[in-house]
């Protein structure tokens, strides 16, 4: 049996963390903005209540792309809208024709762990992260409440396949949600090893058979606006990760609600592919790099459960021993089309991944 919600009772993560009252407003204010409704009387509620409402709605659905944010008097809350009811009904029509071609090949008898993988890695192909946009809106002075932000809505992920971390949050999250997975939208500021604090970032929370996960389809993105070529690496590293892992970069907002602790292990995409190794195994990696091989993939990944044994794959493979040409030998048996003049790799300290590129003639 799938482990996702076909019948169309999918949770909304946000509302079900949030008081009553607070569930009372977000309805009363959700069903406003379906509505294209620009002014609602919220008694009883502070700035600070419709604040945590107003983000709660915004990071649970994704599909209000036309919502840019509120202004309360007194009682009185007034709603801002990027596109008239009309306008939002037309790029709706535009993203559902662009969002089927993300859904081909996905049916209901997929698992939820499938679909998830299927729609990281047609995000990370599809879209690239703009830097140009951005610059550009900075200089401007930032988003405009009058007009949608493409950067950070799904508009700009189906109708340009160009968005910052916000819309690819935001686009996972509509083809996750389409598909019957919960899954919602969170925010935090990254940091680097010293704890010196970065900027402001957006990922994904979603559930798995039971489990929540984070996602980071931004991060396993190395495309950008600014690359004169395109760059098509993608990655896994951030793909079902736990709090543990996701801390060591970023630091979460806990508005508006409380965040679960993500521990399960058993849908990250090294852990479900047998991919984690618990200390340095040098037949183990020559294995995932033949299976690499004889799928003609133009890469092979593998992850260690420890900091020490991370470390000293590093060392062994690259350094001491250059054992990663004992791989590579094993490599070119195989398949005498892959060039192992230079190994090229990469490596994820945080998550403790090592990435060897593979290059056929």
């Amino acid at each position: 049996k799938p482990d996702r919600v076909l019948d169309g009772s999918l949770k909304s993560f946000f509302y079900e963390r949030l008081t009553d009252k607070h569930k009372k407003a977000y309805d009363l204010m959700s069903e406003a903005i379906r509505n294209h409704k620009t002014e609602i009387v919220m008694e009883g509620y502070t700035f600070d209540d419709i604040s945590d409402v107003s983000a709660a709605i915004k990071y649970d659905h994704p599909e209000l792309f036309w919502y840019t944010t509120y202004a309360m008097a007194g009682s009185a809350v007034t709603l801002y809208y990027g596109a008239s009811a009309e306008e939002a009904a037309q790029l709706q029509k535009r993203i559902d024709e662009a969002v089927s071609k993300y859904l081909e090949g996905i049916d209901d008898s997929m698992s939820a762990y499938d679909v998830a993988v299927r729609i990281h890695a047609k995000i990370i192909s599809a879209v690239d992260y703009d830097t140009i946009a951005l610059n550009k809106q900075e200089k401007e002075g930032g988003p405009s409440k009058d007009k949608i932000d493409y950067l950070r809505t799904i508009c700009g992920v189906f109708l340009d396949g160009k968005a910052v971390c916000a819309g690819y949050a935001r686009g996972m999250q509509y083809l996750l949600q389409k598909c019957g997975i919960e899954c919602a939208y969170v925010v935090g500021v990254t940091h680097d090893d010293a704890g010196r604090k970065g900027e402001l970032h957006a990922w994904n929370i979603l559930k798995i058979d039971g489990d929540y996960y984070y996602l980071d389809a931004t991060w396993d993105d190395s495309s950008n606006t600014v690359q004169t070529v395109k760059n098509c690496d993608m990655g896994f590293d951030y793909f079902c990760v736990t709090t543990d892992e996701m801390s060591r970069t970023r630091n979460f907002d806990s508005r508006p609600a409380p965040l679960p602790m993500c521990t399960a292990v058993r849908a990250n995409y090294f852990t479900h592919n047998g991919y984690v190794l618990d200390s340095y195994d040098l037949n183990r990696i020559k294995e995932i790099a033949l299976e690499a091989v004889k799928a003609k993939r133009k890469s092979f990944v593998f992850k260690f459960s420890t900091k020490n044994a991370f470390d000293e794959a590093l060392s062994k493979l690259f350094d001491k021993n250059h054992d990663c040409h004992e791989v590579m030998k094993a490599v070119k048996k195989a398949d005498n089309q892959v060039l192992t003049d230079t190994v090229r790799y990469t490596h994820n300290k945080q998550i403790r991944t090592i990435t060897v590129k593979l290059k056929y003639k």
